[in-house]
């Protein structure tokens, strides 16, 4: 009996997960290009489809500037495209730190994911 009880939790506990990022707040999100700064050719393989953008805001958290700074690593490999977020069109760059900047008309977002690591940035 116990062992039905605590199978039923966890797997109460993985469809809430599962559906978290169902309810994202961006929505429309398309990858338009993708590129590096200069004399970071190293990573110029770097790149995301829209898919995987919008698995990375999904799972993303708004940052101060110096959470943003102090806490994540900048690499200079970047794609970037467009996303709805909170009703508005935006432009984005996502760098292969894990880090986002939103540009939504005269607002600007940063943006992390502690948990996203991407193939082709390390």
């Amino acid at each position: 009996m116990f062992n039905k009880i605590s199978g039923l939790l966890v797997l109460g506990m993985f469809v809430s997960a599962c559906g978290a990022g169902a309810d994202s707040k961006f929505d429309a999100v398309v990858v338009k290009s993708h590129g590096y700064e200069e004399g970071s050719e190293w990573c110029s393989d770097f790149n995301l489809t829209s898919e995987q953008a919008h698995a990375f805001f999904s799972n993303a958290e708004e940052l101060s500037a110096n959470q943003y700074h102090n806490e994540y690593e900048h690499l200079d490999c970047f794609v970037k495209g467009t996303v709805s977020y909170k009703a508005s069109s935006c432009e984005f760059t996502i760098w292969a730190g894990s880090t986002a900047g939103l540009i939504c008309g005269d607002k600007e977002y940063l943006l992390g994911c502690q948990e996203c690591e991407f193939e082709g940035a390390q």
